[in-house]
């Protein structure tokens, strides 16, 4: 073949070719902004789904593809498509503006959240960007905590780019202005209606931008309801909590013998540290120290500094440092004037911190015996020592003791313990003081008169006082105490004799 026929077959092929490759391709145009991208997928497989990721494309720009069905994805909106040979596919994409009440700061904030795709069930989060290109149809998106229908119509038709326009509001709550204030502390808004489960976070001295509504503003475990305006600048001022402790009060015992801090409680269900300053929404609150039952209501002014003294008491039964299985050994509740049930309830040997006026204190083994926390005082250490009840019986005619009990002498205390018992020991702790054993011996004659006879004693802080007392007890009675006690000595005796040692009677602590 001469080289001028070879010539014409290579230009006749060339030609078939590129005439081919250009029927096999379609065209994807998509008029919108002036400036903006979307992503293109080609759908390889519909059961089961399977997507290739294919181009990016821009708007007002026409887009080569294979034949085939795609999927468009553009801000909050998707559209399936099918390109076929040498055809051209158009779709119109439009603008929803947001615009703020003034030019957003670094920190400030603002969110969009919405479903982009059924078919892939994929969501879309859209962070400090105030404008979307989307596609025509209608799309629901939730602009920071509303609900917002994006309507660009139905009809596929059009190329005319359009733009909608929504106005934003702007929330903020202060930060702390005081030079050792915290900054940044978390707040949270949420729509005041429970319809939409959503949530938007900022830090104090920052805007979060929304649309018009009501919201509700948590801070610290407080809450406000806000009506935001269109175009509104809307600013919260705090006030600033502290509850404070005095340096007399040591709350590392707390930890070291209950294995727990001493807290306050806002709100029933946030919790702060004590002797910290926090802001806090305007209101009236709620406050609870740790193991109290009973809440404190303070009203707290916009922009308020308020500063509480919590009160304290400590039962302090005189145990060494070491002494773990002394310290912490007893329960300590906390009363209310007249109340039966206590309010708060702690340990002894850890401060019990309480905000309320007057208070009464009971201590364990001891029931029913209160003391009285004086108002206005402060910090409060209670030296506790114990009282040994040892109680001698004996048969009279015509004598019962009808009840042996201790009674305070009125001065720091009030009340009475429960009857002790009368055929064995008792030991009960009791704050440093005088007291007395009361015994209340019943005549069985036909005069039946009842006489009260007492024994006087005193509390020395860390030491036991032991007493004796001689108790009446009815023939058969005190017959069957002392069975009782020669089984006990046979059964202490064999005990002593396997272990080789002796072991006592330990006396009864009543609780």
């Amino acid at each position: 073949m001469n080289p001028p026929a070879v010539l014409l077959l290579v230009t006749l092929l060339a030609g078939f070719s590129g005439c081919q490759v250009k029927h096999d391709f379609g065209t994807l145009r998509i008029s919108g902004p002036a400036e903006g991208t979307y992503e293109v997928y080609r759908i390889a497989s519909e059961s089961p789904l399977q997507f290739i990721s294919e181009e990016i494309g821009r708007f007002n720009e026409d887009l080569r593809l294979l034949p085939g069905s795609y999927l468009v994805l553009a801000d909050c909106s998707s559209e399936t498509v099918i390109i076929t040979p040498g055809q051209s596919k158009t779709l119109a994409a439009h603008r929803a503006v947001f615009m703020p009440p003034f030019s957003p700061g670094p920190d400030d904030r603002f969110s969009i959240q919405c479903e982009r795709s059924a078919k892939t069930r994929s969501r879309q989060l859209i962070a400090n960007r105030y404008g979307l290109n989307v596609l025509e149809g209608n799309r629901e998106i939730l602009v920071g905590l509303e609900p917002v229908t994006v309507d660009f119509g139905d009809e596929k038709k059009t190329e005319v780019s359009r733009t909608v326009t929504y106005r934003l509001s702007a929330l903020k709550v202060e930060a702390d202005p005081r030079p050792e204030g915290a900054e940044g502390i978390p707040y949270f808004i949420s729509p005041d209606e429970d319809l939409i489960a959503s949530t938007e976070s900022q830090v104090t001295g920052h805007w979060l931008f929304l649309l018009a509504g009501r919201y509700r503003v948590e801070l610290n475990g407080t809450s406000s309801t806000v009506d935001l305006a269109e175009g509104e600048n809307r600013v919260i001022k705090p006030a600033f909590l502290k509850v404070e402790t005095s340096e007399k009060v040591d709350l590392e015992l707390s930890s070291q013998i209950r294995g727990m801090p001493l807290y306050l409680e806002i709100n029933r269900g946030r919790w702060m540290n004590l002797n910290q300053s926090y802001p806090v929404l305007p209101g009236s609150v709620i406050l609870k120290l740790n193991g109290s039952s009973h809440g404190v209501a303070v009203d707290l002014v916009e922009g308020e500094f308020k500063e509480l003294k919590a009160r304290s008491v400590r039962v302090d039964l005189g145990c060494s440092p070491w002494e773990w299985n002394c310290l912490g050994d007893k329960k300590v509740s906390l009363y209310m004037p007249n109340e039966p049930y206590h309010f708060v309830e702690g340990v002894s040997d850890v401060p019990i911190l309480f905000l309320e006026e007057d208070v009464q204190l009971g201590i364990e083994g001891s029931r029913d015996i209160r003391y009285r926390i004086k108002p206005g005082q402060r910090d409060l250490v209670l030296q506790v020592g114990h009282i040994e009840i040892v109680p001698k019986q004996v048969y009279v005619k015509g004598q019962v003791t009808d009840l042996m009990r201790v009674e305070p002498d009125g001065a720091v205390a009030f009340g009475n313990t429960l009857d002790i018992a009368l055929d064995r020991p008792t030991k009960m702790p009791l704050v440093a003081g005088a007291y007395t054993l009361a015994e209340y011996v019943m005549s069985t004659t036909v005069d039946g008169d009842r006489r009260r006879s007492g024994q006087r004693f005193y509390v020395t802080p860390g030491r036991t006082v032991t007493l004796q007392n001689t108790v009446y007890l009815s023939e058969k009675r005190l017959a069957a105490i002392k069975k009782q006690q020669e089984e006990q000595s046979v059964n202490n005796g064999m005990r002593g004799r396997t272990k080789g040692t002796y072991l006592p009677a330990i006396p009864l602590e009543i609780f």
